[in-house]
């Protein structure tokens, strides 16, 4: 019981890190999204 107590506790919180790894590549992804956009238009 130890061991699949531990065990699901270890996806929990590797399922976890997933989530916030993504969280992150999104939010990177917008500031590259509005940086891109903006230079644009200041390009023309």
């Amino acid at each position: 019981m130890l061991y699949t107590l531990s065990e699901g506790k270890q996806k929990y919180e590797l399922y976890h890190l997933m989530n916030l790894m993504i969280k992150i590549l999104e939010i990177w992804e917008s500031i590259i999204y509005y940086k891109t956009r903006r230079y644009k238009y200041s390009i023309f």
